[in-house]
């Protein structure tokens, strides 16, 4: 399977969520695409390079993110919050388009302890997107029952110095820890 990437010094896990604001070019292009035709993208650490401007060299292992909800301003930004998937390994790269993308083999997660759990956390993970809602509770993201998502929930950086008052090791990201 060919994913589109975003290389991120942030890691996404399965089942964990993440918020993102899409700025660059070739990232707004990208998710477009993914929401034009309701495709997932990888998130995939990256190795050698940084997240904006410059091209990224990524490790060999990412996850796949759905984005479960999304809302974009009058300037073409996109204000996105992803669910972590399933992982995956590089097989190869494609630099021809402005973002990069690669062939991908998902992995096959051993089940452990909590394969039970596991199992029923996917059943809630197959509802349709539009059934999910998170919701802020201090410092940590709830599933919500409501239909409405909202980007706007999370924790918004500032246009002027592209920064969040949480802290984060992402221009583009930071992790919202889930609590159920």
């Amino acid at each position: 399977m060919r994913l589109p990437l975003f290389p991120l010094h942030t890691v996404l896990f399965p089942e964990a969520t993440l918020a993102l604001q899409i700025f660059e070019p070739r990232y707004r292009e990208m998710i477009g695409r993914c929401l034009a035709h309701d495709e997932p993208f990888g998130v995939v650490l990256i190795l050698d390079g940084e997240e904006v401007g410059g091209p990224a060299v990524p490790r060999k292992v990412g996850t796949e993110a759905s984005i479960i909800a999304s809302e974009r301003s009058k300037d073409g930004q996109y204000d996105i919050v992803v669910e972590g998937r399933r992982r995956f390994r590089i097989l190869s790269l494609d630099r021809s388009r402005s973002y990069l993308r690669a062939d991908v083999e998902f992995l096959e997660d051993p089940p452990g302890p909590d394969a039970a759990s596991s199992s029923q956390a996917s059943c809630k993970r197959s509802r349709p997107a539009a059934m999910l809602s998170l919701t802020r509770h201090g410092t940590s993201w709830t599933r919500d029952p409501s239909p409405t998502v909202s980007p706007r929930t999370y924790p918004q950086r500032t246009t002027s110095d592209r920064s969040c008052s949480r802290p984060r090791t992402s221009p583009h990201a930071f992790v919202a820890r889930r609590t159920s």
